[in-house]
């Protein structure tokens, strides 16, 4: 996971899922799965799934490659609660 701020002043966690050959990862999976064992200031905003992580010549991770995350307007994100007088 990593906390990106591709809008100035909003930081956000994203995690990056590496699958193996032929295996198929759905997004909305692993962040519901990590809802179940994580406080929800650690469950990311958003992961996205990669073929491989990019490196840098040297084999680092290059943090600047990896690519922003795509919220779509159908994510399930929770309401707000409502007020009580």
């Amino acid at each position: 996971m990593i906390a990106r701020e591709d809008e100035p002043g909003q930081k956000q966690l994203v995690g990056y899922v590496v699958t193996k050959e032929g295996q198929r990862v759905e997004a909305t999976q692993v962040r519901e799965r990590l809802a179940l064992v994580l406080p929800d200031y650690m469950v990311p905003a958003a992961i996205v799934v990669l073929k491989s992580l990019p490196l840098t010549p040297n084999g680092k991770l290059d943090r600047r490659a990896l690519p922003k995350p795509e919220f779509s307007s159908t994510s399930r994100g929770r309401r707000p609660r409502k007020r009580r007088s």
